[in-house]
């Protein structure tokens, strides 16, 4: 039996990316047994282990100073052939294990260097230490690059930035079909946004768009919101928000059934231009029309898929508008939805970034 160890401080263990993703492919392989480390409850019908890590801390420097001892507690009677670690303030620990001949895999979900530089997300490093957090996680990176047996990466401009030679692109991609039963509507007056409420994701300059439209309610999925974005939010919007919190994954659908556009918005920062997170591929395949912030990454694709709009900028007026737009007439919001679910079938397939990753495992093994 091959035994494969995922460990995450930073996302739940419902997270889609790590497990109704990754850990689902990997566990439905004949003579591998998945185990995953981390918080929350893992889904019922993924065939996996399950070791809780407990609640990262809310204090993100507590977090990061917390995040290889608590591993290192959680994995320590653990035995795998292969280690995966999803998290920045996890590498110490991978590169404890690399170096100790463990095969260790790193998968980089995001271009951290172009975060810090930009701050995006990253807000609490003080300025007069980033420069000095830059060339320290620069230099992290470099040894996990060495020192790991494959590099995961979510796209390929994130995937450009290493050197090992087994570094592959396992990309966001919705799974094939699990989408197809989604019906949206465009009589719903509701706005879905997901993931995490913050300036990065321009949830401010949303509130403030949805608060001048009457009539449109405002629905959040995900993290929960922080003290700060749940009393802007609420003081704005009243009963005009609900907020939903995690989801498993017939959660999500039922929200996005519910909804009229679903927002897939992004600061106006480096980082984010190459930005392809899972939202954009899910609300595309479940036939959820988008509106989202003028990002390179969201603008192309959009371009070439026709299945949702762009606001003219990252302001509040700029959003408002896209979405009055977006909500002007069923037959052109029927037309995006359409769209959307073509282009999600043809702009690649989870299948595919599936048997990637399934033939770095294999290629790994034989180390």
């Amino acid at each position: 039996m091959v035994e494969i160890c995922h460990v995450t401080t930073a996302h739940r263990v419902n997270d889609v990316r790590i497990v109704e993703k990754e850990c689902r492919a990997l566990a439905g392989i004949d003579g591998y047994r998945v185990t995953i480390v981390g918080e929350g409850v893992p889904p019922s019908d993924v065939s996996m282990r399950h070791f809780a890590i407990g609640a990262a801390p809310s204090n993100r420097l507590v977090r990061l100073g917390t995040a290889s001892p608590r591993a290192l507690w959680a994995i320590r009677n653990i035995h795998a052939d292969v280690w995966h670690f999803h998290d920045p303030e996890l590498l110490p620990v991978a590169i404890w294990l690399a170096r100790r001949g463990r095969r260790v895999i790193w998968d980089a979900h995001e271009d951290y260097l172009d975060q810090i530089d930009s701050a995006a997300g990253k807000e609490w490093i003080p300025p007069r230490l980033r420069g000095s957090v830059r060339k320290l996680f620069g230099a992290t990176l470099r040894s996990i690059d060495r020192r790991a047996v494959a590099i995961v990466a979510a796209t390929g401009h994130i995937a450009a930035s290493y050197e090992n030679r087994r570094t592959v692109v396992v990309g966001n991609e919705a799974r094939d079909g699990e989408f197809a039963e989604c019906r949206p509507t465009f009589q719903s007056k509701n706005l879905l946004f997901t993931g995490t409420a913050n300036e990065m994701t321009c949830f401010p300059a949303l509130v403030e768009a949805v608060r001048g439209l009457p009539g449109f309610t405002l629905t959040t999925a995900g993290s929960p919101l922080s003290r700060e974005m749940a009393s802007l939010a609420r003081s704005a919007l009243g009963d005009r928000l609900l907020e939903l919190g995690y989801l498993d994954r017939n959660g999500l659908k039922a929200a996005i059934d519910r909804s009229l556009i679903g927002f897939v918005t992004y600061a106006d920062r480096p980082t984010y231009a190459t930005n392809c997170p899972n939202k954009l591929f899910e609300f595309a395949a479940a036939g959820l029309p988008s509106v989202g912030t003028p990002n390179p990454s969201f603008m192309a694709r959009v371009a070439e898929g026709e299945f949702g709009v762009v606001a003219r900028d990252f302001t509040a007026a700029g959003l408002r508008d896209a979405i009055v737009l977006a909500a002007a007439d069923a037959d052109s919001w029927e037309m995006m939805s359409n769209n959307g679910r073509i282009w999600s079938g043809k702009a690649g397939s989870w299948n595919l970034s599936s048997e990637t990753l399934k033939g770095v495992y294999a290629d790994v093994l034989l180390v």
